[in-house]
């Protein structure tokens, strides 16, 4: 979905431009992206929602912390910084204004699909992306009342069809999953790796595409370019470090981090064609929501790589770190509610103990005597 606009109102300042090096094909391509953009979409988050049982949503509700510490981080914290920004680079009006719009969005679905590279909190980050986008129908115009009368004093109109189709596209797929994992929770497993991988190819093939119908956001100022690629990462340090603060567990703070790092590209998109589309600013708004929508990407990568690298660090020290490693995502008392992970290291002990035990016992047919070489008794047959 985010492609999919990203896509459309690239082709329409191409086309106003009245530039000519379009592709021929455009209107394939567009199809073929908004196609591709909608199998993301349904196959991401019911790969989401396999991974979710009903009690989590239970135990996410039962301690709503990580709730107020995401929209703190969310609709407070990310508009005052890229307002900051900003200011400190003395951006232009259209530069600047596509920043904090863009900043006043709530989470996108990837982020679910981080948290979910990085073990977090998937159902905690499902329902993030839910709740946020519900809470921006008041937050994104209170914001950028506030913040955007620096540079215009058009007032924005936001999008609402858009922020409600959004959030039923969220809750149809994750509502399917989490009923496939209630009724066959033996296909979730299989469910989510071929829809994960599925899942990225698309968004690989959606981003070339766009690529394609418009490459000339190329051509933004450095300062456009460093704010692009500062704000994700600006995002998920700040989330990290405030949930840490307030003693979330570690699986909750990288699931609030990507949460405040990842923005919903298509509702900002949407909000400037809609509010902006008559402007002279219209056009230069449009290439800050390009750049970002490649570095969310690149930064998010780049964040994944290092946990990754981290664990497996931590791992190959030895056995003895073990004990460190599950403590990581476990503070203060809290339960780690990995239960997939637990089940399948129960499944595993399970295995070697009747592997074990048929390996012990030994029973001489010849014999009267069956040895029961576990205990070290005999025990005759009666």
């Amino acid at each position: 979905m985010e492609r999919e606009t990203i896509t459309t109102l690239m082709t329409t300042m191409i086309e106003v431009a009245g530039n000519h090096t379009a592709p021929s094909n455009i209107a394939s391509i567009k199809l073929a992206t908004k196609v591709i953009n909608i199998l993301i979409l349904t196959f991401l988050m019911l790969s989401m929602g396999c991974t979710i049982d009903l009690k989590d949503f239970k135990g996410t509700f039962r301690h709503p912390a990580g709730f107020f510490v995401g929209m703190l981080c969310q609709f407070v914290l990310m508009p005052l910084i890229a307002f900051c920004l900003g200011l400190a680079f003395r951006l232009e009006a259209a530069g600047a204004l596509s920043l904090l719009i863009l900043a006043c969005c709530p989470g996108g679905t990837l982020s679910n699909l981080f948290t979910y590279w990085t073990k977090g909190d998937v159902c905690l980050s499902v329902c993030m992306t839910a709740v946020s986008t519900t809470v921006a129908i008041g937050m994104m115009p209170l914001n950028l009342f506030i913040y955007s009368r620096v540079w215009t004093d058009d007032k924005a109109v936001i999008p609402y069809v858009n922020i409600v189709t959004t959030l039923v596209s969220i809750l149809i797929p994750v509502a399917f999953g989490v009923f496939v994992r209630w009724w066959r929770k033996e296909w979730t497993k299989y469910i989510t790796r071929v829809g994960i991988i599925f899942s990225f190819m698309c968004i690989i093939a959606a981003f070339v595409m766009s690529f394609i119908l418009n490459p000339t956001f190329l051509n933004a100022v450095w300062q456009l370019w460093f704010c692009a690629a500062s704000l994700p990462l600006l995002g998920y340090s700040l989330g990290y470090g405030i949930a840490f603060l307030l003693r979330q567990p570690h699986k909750k703070c990288r699931t609030i981090a990507f949460e405040t790092g990842s923005q919903n590209v298509s509702l900002a998109m949407t909000l400037t064609v809609v509010t902006f589309a008559n402007s002279p600013l219209f056009f230069d708004m449009l290439f800050y929501p390009s750049l970002y929508a490649c570095f969310i990407y690149i930064d998010s990568f780049l964040v994944i790589g290092i946990y990754k690298i981290v664990v497996y660090l931590m791992k190959k020290n030895g056995s003895h770190m073990n004990k460190h490693i599950d403590d990581f995502d476990v503070i203060d008392g809290e339960d780690d509610d990995d239960d997939e992970v637990d089940i399948e290291q129960d499944d595993e002990v399970i295995r070697k103990d009747e592997k074990m035990a048929l390996k012990a016992i030994s029973v001489d047919k010849t014999s009267p005597v069956v040895y029961m070489n576990t205990d070290g008794d005999k025990y005759k047959k009666m």
